[in-house]
């Protein structure tokens, strides 16, 4: 089954515009990261389409969307993991899709034109739809647009499937394209996924409107007031932020560096016992507890392999096992020449040295055996049982594992090359590809010459270059590891001269064993640094006697070689052994992101060499959706390191706000991967009770579900029918996927999934620190308009693209300057733009990124004249005139021109409060001259006009909350 993601190494979401979905056609497709649905794309006429309904037909709510054309013509459901994306034809409503209708309960946002049209379809009034904007949106004062409330309840999408375009395309094709049925599917994957995370429905109540009280009504109660002493009518001095500071207390979630220790490990093989997590938690050996260090079953097909590591030696673990779970026990260490296949086998193993083993290791397998080869589901579960924190990535020729926890690492390296002999690396040797550094001028077929005389060239990817003046990097496949080792050996550091650029004073070729660019940045971390050497090929044949290189290079930015070898305890070794040699410090690190491509080394050092003594610093490699630089700084001293951020993270640098963050040794921002594991959890704490057991003068915990009693092994056999158990933390469980976990909760009554809370100081309250942070907000000034600048306009990219890609945004201007080849786009404060800027820092047209600069609006370079934007962000004293409804179709530019003349005003359009899907116009006098024209020009274009105090002005109809608004 075809498998679509997106991301840095997948195509973009444009590419399936062109490319058609056929009706009975199946894909699975990542929604969200790690969360992948199975869609089907189907049509009511399909003789098979009950069968199909049969895969969602349960109890509990399914979530369904609608899209028409002139009549119902798009059904889509969603539940757990299945999607289903249902053509309907232009007739009567199909007597099978009806059936299933009335017969189920579902969930849709926004229902009350889905209600027409269905009733038109089926001529039945469905009353089994919860409209969740109703009942657990608009009570909470939660937005109802679509992508805000994504962001909230699921989280941030792999892209942005929500396009007016689609949308407002043709859902009657006699084809759809891929776009659209990705488009179809994410709106009821959204409202699935989200459901359990929204808070309980809630009634809507509207206030009653008051009584207006009259000016002398008024009067009298003040009086009354002031002489009971009721109400004190002082008038509030306005606190001027400008000469004061604000503090904010705020909890900030760090994650706790670890270290590996040395553990007795046992390995057990033919095991036949039991290997649920509940079996083998600290009760599955009779030893105190702080002696069990871990304890997992990897199982590959049906071969049971048990691993145990103890921090306190326990010899008889052997006959504790055998004597449990099997009738004989063989010893490898007693008798290693008999061998039975259905015997117990117990080896004790030597632990790997700790020293070896961080948390940012980087593991490399090449081969599982053939039971784990293609089965994702299957290689997971085999890796959770080294651990919980474990990654791993498929990259076609291998994978590639992050324990992420040292001692994750340590169990990993000691047990996995005993399992069948699986090969565990800890550097990819067994690719045949070389990365390769040329002087900028080199060509395609000059670096196939040069490559060709070391063996067979598969392929050649030329990477992107920061400028057209920098060096050339290059990843050379050969068809053997033998071809690679030997192009190092014969072209690392050998100097390429061409005519043109004979003087050039860069002009060595680089060559190095290939390996990721993260693991590399591991690999930095132990980089030692010779301070009395610039011959780079004399100090590495002194170096090598010690290990493994992966490159020696002189830098000239700091008159020093720099070595990397591949194994840690060697570049340790060689630091103590060698004088002049220094290990990169710890924890100093900076990260300087959002730089221009045409920064210089020069400009780089100016930049950093002020907050400390700076080491060195290098360029991140570039990808093609990266539009800014990358540079990674390594100071002398951690503060060194902090003082940078605190100096120069979010100003505005070089036309883009700097990000810049500070690498600590004990602590790291808690990363997303490890709060996603959030979404895998659910809180059982309403099923779970305690009662009192006399005989071993404890609490018994059991769990109700319905009326029935269970125990942590009968609750685990019922929630395993939902996916995966991977392990049960008192009140909580964890499964192994985010939609397993989605749908046990959506079928337990009295659950919820875990909050951070939760999760940070229930589950794993070893593994995070939460800090209690000052932050000292900086004087308050007015807002100032901002601008994000388009520069250079592709060609055909039109202002209406350009509001597509900020739906969901508003209260923007968006001015296409066609002379200069640029589009502005005016936001009101700095945080307004930051938002536009996001929608677009990701966007393609044609291909390519488009190039963005942020400005405050007068710093525009060459700005428009006579043109400022949001003229007065004070709030008005004028009462608003509106006119509602409008005639279809009327942009606030067509309001600007009916009241052109009558002085200075604002107007907006958005949707209606009296009428559904129509439009209304607010227009904002902010003068007195506007004040009466404007009304008497609206009046007499539409026909009426209103005023209205703007704390009285009529919202907005909740079925219209979404119509795009316009400005003007």
């Amino acid at each position: 089954m075809e498998t679509i993601q997106f991301g840095e190494n997948f195509h973009p979401l444009q590419y399936y515009e062109n490319l058609f979905w056929h009706e009975n056609e199946t894909r699975m497709v990542e929604f969200f990261p790690g969360s992948y649905f199975e869609v089907t794309l189907l049509s009511t006429n399909d003789p098979n389409l009950s069968n199909y309904l049969k895969k969602i037909d349960v109890t509990v709510p399914i979530s369904i969307d609608l899209e028409w054309e002139d009549e119902l013509c798009l059904f889509q459901f969603c539940y757990s993991t299945t999607v289903i994306v249902l053509r309907h034809p232009k007739g009567p409503g199909n007597s099978t899709l009806f059936d299933f209708l009335k017969s189920h309960k579902f969930i849709g946002k926004g229902t009350h034109n889905d209600h027409k049209k269905l009733f038109e379809k089926f001529n039945f009034h469905f009353e089994n739809i919860e409209d969740i904007a109703e009942t657990r949106l608009l009570p909470y004062n939660h937005s109802v647009n679509f992508i805000k409330m994504t962001f909230q309840f699921v989280g941030r999408p792999t892209a942005d499937f929500k396009d007016v375009r689609i949308t407002k395309s043709n859902w009657e094709l006699p084809e759809l394209t891929m776009r659209q049925v990705l488009y179809a599917a994410f709106d009821a994957v959204v409202l699935f996924v989200a459901y359990p995370n929204f808070p309980p429905p809630k009634k809507l109540e509207k206030q009653k409107k008051q009584k207006k009280i009259t000016e002398r009504a008024r009067k009298r109660i003040e009086n009354f007031d002031q002489m009971s002493n009721r109400i004190q009518k002082f008038k509030t001095p306005k606190i001027k932020y400008e000469t004061s500071e604000r503090i904010l207390t705020h909890n900030r979630i760090v994650l706790k560096q670890s270290e590996a220790k040395n553990v007795f490990c046992y390995l057990f093989k033919n095991y036949e016992g039991p290997s649920t997590c509940v079996d083998l938690d600290h009760s599955f050996l009779p030893f105190p507890k702080e002696h069990i260090d871990h304890i997992g079953c990897p199982i590959i097909g049906d071969r049971k392999y048990l691993i145990v590591t103890l921090n306190v030696d326990h010899p008889e673990i052997f006959e504790i096992i055998q004597s449990k779970y099997h009738n004989k026990l063989k010893n490898l260490e007693q008798n290693q020449n008999e061998e039975n296949q259905n015997e117990l086998i117990c080896n004790k193993i030597k632990c790997c040295d700790p020293d070896e083993c961080t948390d940012n290791d980087v593991l490399f397998i090449q081969y599982f055996p053939k039971e784990l080869q293609n089965n994702e589901e299957a290689i997971t579960l085999f890796l959770y049982s080294f651990g919980l924190d474990i990654r791993f990535t498929n990259e076609n020729l291998y994978f590639r594992i992050q324990p992420h926890r040292a001692q994750q690492s340590l169990i990993m390296k000691t047990f996995i090359p005993q399992i069948e002999n699986i090969k565990l690396f800890t550097f990819p040797y067994f690719l045949p590809i070389v990365r390769a550094t040329f002087p900028y001028y080199i060509s395609l077929n000059e670096i196939k010459s040069i490559f060709s005389r070391c063996g067979k060239i598969e392929n050649i990817t030329l990477m992107r270059q920061k400028s057209e003046i920098h060096d050339q990097n290059a990843l050379i496949t050969f068809s053997s590891v033998e071809e690679a080792e030997k192009s190092i050996s014969e072209i690392n550091y050998t100097k390429y001269n061409h005519n043109s650029h004979a003087n050039s004073d860069s002009n060595t070729i680089y060559v190095q064993r290939y390996t990721d660019e993260n693991h590399i940045r591991f690999l930095r971390f132990f980089e030692i640094t010779v301070h009395d050497s610039i011959n780079e090929i004399e100090t590495r044949k002194k170096f090598e006697k010690y290990g493994k290189i992966f490159q020696c290079k002189f830098d000239k930015n700091f008159n020093v070689c720099r070595i990397q070898f591949i194994d840690k305890l060697v570049a340790e070794e060689a630091a103590s052994k060698e004088k002049n040699v220094s290990l990169a410090p710890l924890g100093t690190m900076a990260f300087v992101r959002n730089l221009p491509f045409t920064i210089t080394d020069q400009e780089v050092m100016d930049l950093i060499t002020p907050y400390g003594n700076v080491l060195n610093f290098i360029y991140r490699d570039l990808d093609e959706f990266m539009r800014t630089q990358i540079v990674e700084v390594t100071y002398e001293k951690p503060e060194e390191a902090t003082a940078i951020k605190k100096a120069l993270h979010q100003k505005t640098l070089f036309g883009e706000e700097l990000e810049i963050n500070a690498v600590n040794t004990t602590e790291t921002e808690a990363p997303i991967w490890k709060m996603q594991q959030r979404k895998l959890c659910v809180n059982l704490h309403s099923l779970s009770k305690q009662e009192e057991n006399k005989e071993e003068q404890e609490n018994k915990i059991f769990y109700e579900i319905g009326n029935e009693k269970m125990d942590i092994h009968q609750i685990f056999e019922y929630l395993s029918t939902f996916g995966h158990v991977i392990k049960i933390y008192g009140d909580y469980v964890m499964f192994s996927s985010f939609a397993e976990a989605t749908n046990a909760n959506s079928k337990l009554e009295g659950s919820s999934m875990v909050t951070v809370n939760e999760f940070v100081n229930d589950i794993f309250p070893d593994q995070f620190i939460i800090l209690n942070v000052e932050y000292v907000k900086k004087p308050y000034q007015n807002s100032k308009p901002m601008t994000v600048v388009i520069d250079p306009l592709p060609d055909g990219l039109t202002e209406e693209i350009i509001r597509s890609m900020l739906e969901g945004a508003d209260g923007y201007h968006l001015i296409i300057e066609a002379d200069k080849k640029r589009a502005l786009v005016y936001a009101k404060s700095k945080r307004a733009m930051n938002i536009l800027h996001g929608k677009l820092h990701n966007q393609s047209f044609n291909g390519e990124l488009l190039h963005l600069s942020k400005y405050t609006w007068h710093q525009v370079p060459k700005r428009p004249k006579n043109y400022i934007p949001f003229a007065d962000i004070n709030p008005p004293k004028k009462q608003p005139i509106i006119v509602d409804p409008l005639p279809k179709g009327t942009k606030a530019l067509d309001v600007r021109n009916t009241c052109e003349g009558s002085g200075k005003f604002d107007v907006k359009v958005e949707g209606s409060a009296i009428q559904i899907g129509a439009c209304r116009a607010v227009v904002q006098p902010r003068n007195a001259k506007a004040k009466v024209n404007c009304f008497e020009k609206l009046k007499a274009k539409y026909g009426e006009a209103k005023r209205y105090p703007k704390d009285e002005l009529p919202s907005i109809l909740d079925e219209n909350l979404e119509e795009e608004s316009d400005f003007e």
